[in-house]
């Protein structure tokens, strides 16, 4: 509110506007109280105070009838519907009103109450403002001593970073002629034994080979056996579940979305697995098992200058991580399958199979067919070898 009393529209209102306000309405209260609670108790007068009071009133009362304007005459030239009615006096019916008397004393009360209440107000009005003022001030304060405290503990741990990275970069220094001189060992070594090597015999020189390839030829084989083992624990599963066909083996009475899912996660990767443990079983060109032949058969018969690069990386490829792999894969499978079945479980036992889930052995056997003679009949005929309207082929 503005000293005038009219709103600052628009305006925010400050703290102690709404205390003001808060304060006043609180006064007036009080106010309407006390005149209500003088005017509910009766007067006590004396009886010489009420007989005086009611000479008064007479005296009054003959005052208003003394001083009462004349009645207007008859009009004569008015009609006879009006002129013919007697105009009655109001003041010889009305009843006499009675007057009351408030006593000064108090009234004074009232007065002095309202100016405690105002000045109690601004009393309180302004303790309120000396307060906001200290916590503001309060306020500035500790946040100035927040923000110098975070700025201190960031200069330290700058600080801090400093004196490390300085650590860092001393010790660096000093380990470069340490590291230096290994290198140059290493390397001093390797010269040696490449001369060596070179000076030795045929044999000498394969015999340090086998021993180089030694770690990478352990670990292939290592690998081909642990594959094989997998094969014999997991293989005729995952080969049942592989042969299944994505959709159409999967339950008839689940839902769609659930038998896609089953082909999905389960079906699909076990072809997957499948796959690469046939690979670990065969013997043809650049299999594992006819890597580590063509391996073995290198180090029989390698002479001074063969190129052994390729092969050695086609080896490192044969490693640990085949049947950690294989292993994994096979857990994940069998949780997804284990979940998969429980929720088609609870879906035929919640008796909510919608009809196009529900297949007759009928219509199962038509629609096999149908699947399977879109699938496998482009296998029956031969291929095609040329795109169409591209004329004959060159001749070989």
């Amino acid at each position: 509110m503005s000293p005038k009393g009219t709103p600052k529209i628009g305006a925010p209102r400050s703290l102690h506007e709404i205390e003001q306000d808060r304060i006043e309405a609180d006064i007036e209260q009080r106010e309407q109280a006390l005149d209500d609670a003088a005017l509910s108790k009766p007067l006590d007068l004396t009886p010489e105070e009420k007989a005086s009071l009611e000479r008064e009133k007479a005296e009054l009362a003959e005052q208003l009838r003394s001083t009462r304007p004349a009645r207007p005459g008859r009009e004569v030239s008015a009609p006879i519907s009006l002129s013919s009615h007697h105009v009655v006096d109001i003041s010889e019916v009305a009843p006499e009103r009675e007057v009351e008397v408030v006593e000064p004393s108090r009234l004074d009360a009232v007065e002095q109450a309202e100016e405690e209440l105002l000045a109690l107000a601004q009393d309180e009005a302004a303790s309120l403002d000396e307060e906001l003022r200290a916590y503001e001030e309060k306020s500035a304060i500790e946040m100035a001593r927040i923000r110098e405290a975070g700025e201190q503990k960031r200069a330290e741990i700058r600080k801090r970073q400093e004196v490390a990275r300085l650590k860092i970069e001393r010790e660096r220094a000093a380990a470069v002629p340490a590291e230096l001189a290994a290198r140059a060992k290493t390397a001093t070594q390797a010269a040696a034994a490449n001369r060596t090597r070179k000076d030795s015999t045929l044999d000498t020189q394969r015999a340090l080979l086998a021993e180089e390839w030694a770690p990478l030829l352990t670990a292939a084989k290592s690998a081909v056996r642990d594959v094989a083992q997998i094969e014999k624990q997991a293989g005729p599963a995952l080969r049942e579940l592989a042969s299944m066909a994505a959709f159409i083996d999967t339950p008839s009475n689940w839902p769609v979305e659930l038998r896609t899912k089953m082909g999905k996660d389960c079906i699909l990767p076990a072809r997957e697995l499948v796959r690469l443990l046939d690979s670990y079983q065969r013997t043809d060109n650049d299999a594992p098992r006819d890597i580590i032949a063509q391996v073995e058969r290198m180090l029989q018969t390698w002479r001074p200058g063969t190129m052994v690069a390729n092969l050695r990386q086609a080896l490192s490829y044969v490693n640990a991580d085949m049947p950690r792999y294989l292993r994994e894969q096979i857990a994940e499978i069998n949780r997804r399958f284990s979940i998969i079945e429980q929720q088609g479980l609870e879906y035929i036992a919640t008796g909510a199979v919608p009809p196009e889930a529900i297949i007759s052995e009928a219509t199962e056997k038509i629609r096999r067919e149908g699947k399977e003679a879109l699938i496998y009949g482009g296998m029956k005929d031969p291929r095609q070898t040329q795109a169409a309207g591209m004329g004959e082929p060159l001749p070989n």
